[in-house]
C-alpha cells in the first residue's frame, strides 16, 4: 500500500496506490484513526491508482465507514478503477458509500 494524506481544515483526502490487502491493516487503521482524531468531517478516499483489493481490504473500508460514523464524518470513495470498481459493485458497496 502506497498512501498519501492531505488535510485542509475539516476536509481530507487519503489516496491509496497499488494494493490494499491484509498486510496493510494496521497501517490503514492507524492512518484513519489519525485523520479522524484531527477533526476531519469530510473524507475523500481516492482510489484512482488502486490496482487490487482483497476481501480484507473490503473489511478495511467497512472499518473506515464505522470510524467516520463515530466521528460524525462523511466518506466518499473516489474513482475506483478496473477490478477494484468491479469488486465494489459486486459487494454492493454503493449501499454503504457514496461512490463518484
Amino acid at each position: 500500500m502506497d498512501k498519501s494524506v492531505e488535510k485542509n481544515g475539516n476536509n481530507a483526502v487519503i489516496k491509496i496506490a497499488g494494493q490494499l490487502i491484509s498486510s496493510d491493516r494496521s497501517e490503514f487503521e492507524e492512518t484513519i484513526s489519525d485523520v479522524f482524531a484531527s477533526g476531519v468531517k469530510n473524507l475523500d478516499f481516492n482510489m484512482t491508482e488502486m490496482t487490487y483489493m482483497d476481501s480484507v481490504g473490503l473489511g478495511m473500508l467497512v472499518t473506515l465507514r464505522d470510524e467516520a460514523e463515530k466521528n460524525d464524518a462523511v466518506v466518499v470513495l473516489v474513482e475506483p478503477q478496473g477490478n477494484v470498481k468491479m469488486l465494489l459493485e459486486m459487494a454492493r458497496f454503493d449501499i454503504l458509500f457514496e461512490i463518484r
